[in-house]
């Protein structure tokens, strides 16, 4: 399918036929979604949003698993490239601890720098091995997952991270993707997801009632905050907040 516009795109496929839905596959998303950002010169990341949103490829909304994979197929495509040996994006193992988590490479050498799913870390070059065989991508939940919930002063409610950058905003019963730049105010209410007194916030039930909340207010899209990946493989951000300043 070649199309050379949003508008095109839109008449090709309507987003209530189940014949499109039965020939949308996520590669052919993925195909459509870089097409149309190279034609518009628009991100990538916002082209996955608006079609998403206007269900033009798919009548059903994606899950937020699905989310995933068009995000990091995109960034392997897009930004990182095949993965290999000591190439900034590949995902290796940690080896420390006898841990064997994966983590993306950031920067080789001593000490090795690595984005592992719940932020930045340093380990020993000895420490980290880079797989044979490639390991899946995934979308750290340093940059997808609430970490707690503030509740404005007009009823809002604003979900952040745990960098405490501004993820999602829900208000009568609608929801909107915020940037993470903002300084939110008139917070009379701040509550965590992980429980008083626990670092565990990525995992278990902290991770559970994130999980929970997103899908009790339908929300299954990628917050603007997870378009700060490429940036954190640059030199000078050493930084959530850095990675943030860049967008």
């Amino acid at each position: 399918m070649q199309c050379d516009n949003w508008h095109e795109l839109s008449i090709y496929i309507q987003p209530n036929s189940s014949a499109a839905t039965e020939r949308i596959s996520l590669e052919d998303v993925l195909r459509i979604i870089l097409e149309l950002a190279d034609t518009l010169a628009l991100p990538e990341a916002e082209v996955q949003h608006a079609v998403s949103r206007a269900r033009l490829l798919r009548a059903a909304p994606w899950s937020i698993d699905e989310h995933m994979v068009l995000r990091t197929s995109l960034w392997r495509q897009s930004v990182f490239g095949p993965p290999g040996r000591g190439k900034p994006g590949t995902i290796v193992r940690d080896k420390a601890y006898g841990s064997k988590t994966p983590a993306y490479l950031r920067y080789p050498g001593r000490p090795t720098y690595l984005l592992f799913d719940t932020g930045f870390g340093e380990r020993a070059d000895f420490e980290v091995a880079t797989p044979r065989s490639p390991l899946p991508d995934f979308v750290p939940s340093r940059i997808w997952l609430p970490y707690g919930i503030w509740k404005l002063s007009d009823g809002s409610e604003v979900l952040f991270s745990r960098d405490y950058l501004p993820m999602w905003r829900i208000s009568n019963h609608r929801t909107e993707r915020i940037a993470p730049w903002l300084w939110i105010k008139n917070i009379v209410e701040e509550t965590h997801f992980a429980n008083s007194g626990t670092a565990t916030w990525a995992s278990g039930p902290a991770r559970e009632r994130a999980v929970s909340y997103l899908q009790r207010h339908r929300i299954s899209e990628l917050p603007r905050l997870t378009d700060i990946m490429p940036h954190l493989f640059e030199p000078e951000v050493d930084s959530l907040p850095d990675g943030v300043a860049r967008l």
